[in-house]
């Protein structure tokens, strides 16, 4: 059940309460503001892609308001996991903003304090994400374990080196293009059904999952073969090079490994990058560590090191 709420010695204009369809204006705008971002229709699509047809449902989201104006916002995006014997309703903490104007009032603890009891009161066994070095230390003193350093490991062109040491930028939002594979949608029923016995829980892959998770015409992935391993692969920006994320595969990533050589050819990218794969055929460590995963437990303990992430549940947008 979600409630209205208040923070605790706040000043007395702050209320929470539920976004509703109306606000995704203001609460885009407000988006937009705290991130510094530039106006760019794509991001309202690519909103509406995140919290309205997520597969596994719409985004809890909540704002706080000072009279009718939206002041902060906080969104969690459903996840589920399959693994260990059954299915995991999960959460992934991902937008939130506060204004400027009224930063420093404990808007995004209170927030996301909400939005931890709302989705416990609704079974979620739990929720993770993988925050930035300045804003873990404010998870971590709301109840948040920091799990594991995610390391990526990368296969550059040999004449892209020295441009990959000077990519240490976030990447871009949005897809370059490329031809090579096809549509994921073409593929989407290799996917099968999630698999409730693995022995670590992955994301409750499917079809329709399939469908919506890797579309092509907002984020740019395609689907590739490669000797019969099928790749999911979207080619992006950051700095000075174009990298070909392997968001994520249905086979032997030995494979993809060793034909590395082949994806950079088809992608035209400068560099793989790639979650799960071993350091061998000119792959390495990022010259720099990877997102750190955090969680927290709400209706169910999972032990650090049961979830299984490719970079396709990573990805921020």
């Amino acid at each position: 059940m979600d409630t209205p709420g208040t923070v605790p010695g706040s000043v007395p204009y702050v209320d929470i309460r539920p976004a509703t369809p109306r606000d995704e204006t203001a609460i885009l705008r407000l988006l937009a503001l705290s991130l510094g971002r530039a106006a760019d229709p794509r991001f309202t699509e690519l909103y509406r892609w995140k919290h309205d047809q997520n597969h596994f449902g719409p985004s809890y989201r909540w704002v706080m308001v000072s009279g009718s104006e939206i002041v902060g916002v906080r969104l969690f995006m459903r996840w589920r996991f399959a693994g260990l014997g059954r299915t995991w309703a999960a959460v992934r903490a991902v937008d939130t903003a506060t204004h400027p104007d009224h930063q420093g009032k404990g808007i995004f603890k209170a927030l996301t304090l909400h939005a931890l009891d709302v989705a416990k009161q609704d079974g979620v066994d739990f929720v993770f994400n993988t925050p930035n070095d300045q804003s873990r230390p404010g998870y971590l003193k709301m109840g948040w374990e920091q799990t594991e350093t995610l390391r990526p490991m990368v296969r550059p062109r040999l004449r892209s080196l020295r441009r990959l040491v000077a990519a240490r930028v976030p990447a871009s939002h949005w897809g370059e293009v490329f031809r090579a594979g096809v549509p994921v949608a073409d593929i989407a029923g290799d996917f099968g059904a999630p698999d409730l016995s693995a022995p670590a829980l992955t994301t409750a892959r499917s079809p329709a999952f399939a469908r919506w998770r890797y579309p092509e015409s907002l984020l740019g992935y395609r689907a590739l073969w490669v000797r019969h391993e099928l790749a999911i692969v979207r080619c992006r920006a950051r700095g000075p090079i174009v990298e070909a994320v392997l968001a994520d595969l249905q086979g032997d990533p030995r494979v993809v490994v060793d034909q590395a050589s082949s994806l950079l050819r088809l992608t035209g990218a400068d560099v793989v990058v790639a979650l799960g794969v071993s350091a061998r055929k000119g792959f390495a460590p990022l010259p720099w560590s990877g997102p750190t995963l955090v969680q927290r437990t709400l209706c169910s303990t999972v032990l650090p090191g049961a979830l299984r992430l490719t970079l396709g549940d990573l990805e921020l947008f």
